[in-house]
């Protein structure tokens, strides 16, 4: 077995510029150099590095240099690990690019998996490229400890590789920070992650660390509830996650903290919400924050009542509400009321994170309304938007004031491979 450790350059000057580099000899900031002695002695004192390898820009070469100083090891230059080519996007700043080049841009976000630079290479040659390099170094060391340097696409390409996703699912892969840590193995011909994106080295210098030219939105509904499987209208009613729910949860937090970076988790504050993510949130060390804003409807008089008992009972007025966004449930909310009130603490938690990656833990009309906001709907096109199931996981891209949808209702993380989810699920 061969262990890659992959490390993203630190900031260099097109990060901190926001302009384009690709294969640009962009060179690293103070900040940047910072980092790699960060990385050095984080990696001196948790691991044994037995070869060092790095794309040959001087970002990745500096940012390895000072681990194989620490190990007394020299750094092997691979023009295989470089960054994407990218054509006419090279030292362009991302203004620019996003307006001037915006039909191949738009791709980055909607369909990372088929994008390219204009007049560059396109992902899936890069995806080849460094796959290939990358299981050529693997071979040639094995049993060894290998740290490789590298760039946020090449290193994007490895994670989505060893998680065993197809290509076309690269976007929806955690992206690396700089001087990110990634610990892949390779056995037999296959790779598989150990930890994905230890940042914990940075912690000193954190609140320098560049963020995401956009905000990563990470939606799941809540885990199966005992009210879901009596089947009843649960509203704002505090129902407690059943024995299924909770195993959900501890599912969801073994997908997140696996394939994600996140940052912030919020929640309803019903224990449904915060339940099926404090697992995720333990791990990570982080707390969960109750988001009042993201509750279910408050379906009023139904609230406890079985869906038999109110169409036997309501029957019309459920046909009214469910029909137009301005009927409430007699005592409760309309649809109107529960879109703005959802869409109004999504973007508040937006801006208060800019940059960052969110867990929002809600239910399943908050879930839709996110949806449909993010398909550029309003209330009024709900219906063309299904309802989430329990514990599955939507991402989402914030971006110049819109929210793109990255992956709708995943649900992989419920199921052993070749094994059939539970009828609540399909």
């Amino acid at each position: 077995m061969t262990r890659l450790i992959l490390i993203r350059h630190g900031q260099s000057e097109a990060n901190k510029g926001i302009w384009w580099a690709g294969h640009t000899d962009a060179p690293l900031t103070e900040l940047g150099h910072a980092q790699a002695e960060a990385a050095a002695r984080y990696l001196k004192a948790h691991e044994h590095i037995d070869a060092v390898y790095s794309s040959d820009l001087s970002r990745a070469m500096n940012t390895a240099r000072p681990t194989a100083k620490a190990f007394g090891l020299t750094v092997t230059p691979e023009v295989g690990l470089r960054e994407i080519f990218s054509g006419e996007w090279e030292e362009q700043p991302f203004s620019v690019i996003d307006t001037k080049y915006a039909a191949d841009r738009s791709l980055w976000f909607t369909d990372l998996a088929n994008a390219c630079c204009t007049g560059g290479e396109t992902i899936a040659a890069l995806y080849d490229r460094v796959i290939a390099t990358v299981t050529r170094i693997a071979a040639e060391n094995d049993g060894k400890t290998v740290l490789l340097a590298a760039h946020w696409t090449p290193i994007l390409a490895m994670i989505c590789h060893a998680l065993g996703r197809p290509r076309a699912e690269i976007g929806d892969c955690p992206e690396p920070a700089n001087a990110s840590l990634q610990i892949i193995k390779f056995e037999n011909g296959c790779f598989s992650p150990e930890r994905l994106n230890i940042t914990a080295h940075l912690n000193e210098i954190a609140p320098s660390v560049k963020k995401r030219p956009y905000t990563r939105v990470i939606v799941v509904r809540h885990g199966f509830s005992v009210s879901n499987a009596e089947r009843r209208y649960t509203g704002q009613l505090d129902a407690p996650l059943s024995d299924l729910g909770r195993e959900q949860a501890e599912l969801v937090a073994d997908h997140l903290c696996k394939s994600e970076r996140i940052d912030a988790i919020y929640a309803s504050d019903l224990s449904r919400a915060i339940d099926t993510v404090a697992p995720t949130a333990k791990r990570l060390g982080l707390t969960v924050i109750p988001e009042a804003g993201l509750r279910e409807t408050d379906v009023g008089d139904w609230t406890g009542r079985t869906y038999e008992e109110v169409a036997e009972r309501d029957g019309e007025l459920l046909a009214r509400h469910r029909a137009s966004p301005d009927i409430a449930c007699p005592g409760g909310e309309c649809h109107r009321a529960v879109y703005d009130r959802v869409i109004g603490t999504l973007k508040r938690l937006i801006a208060e994170n800019e940059g960052g990656c969110i867990l929002l833990a809600t239910h399943a009309m908050p879930a839709r309304c996110i949806e449909a906001f993010s398909a550029g709907h309003g209330i009024e096109e709900i219906h063309g938007h299904r309802v989430a199931p329990n514990a599955s996981i939507r991402v989402y891209a914030y971006r110049n004031g819109k929210l793109i949808s990255q992956g709708r209702n995943v649900v992989s993380h419920l199921a052993k491979p070749g094994e059939l989810l539970p009828d609540e699920l399909v």
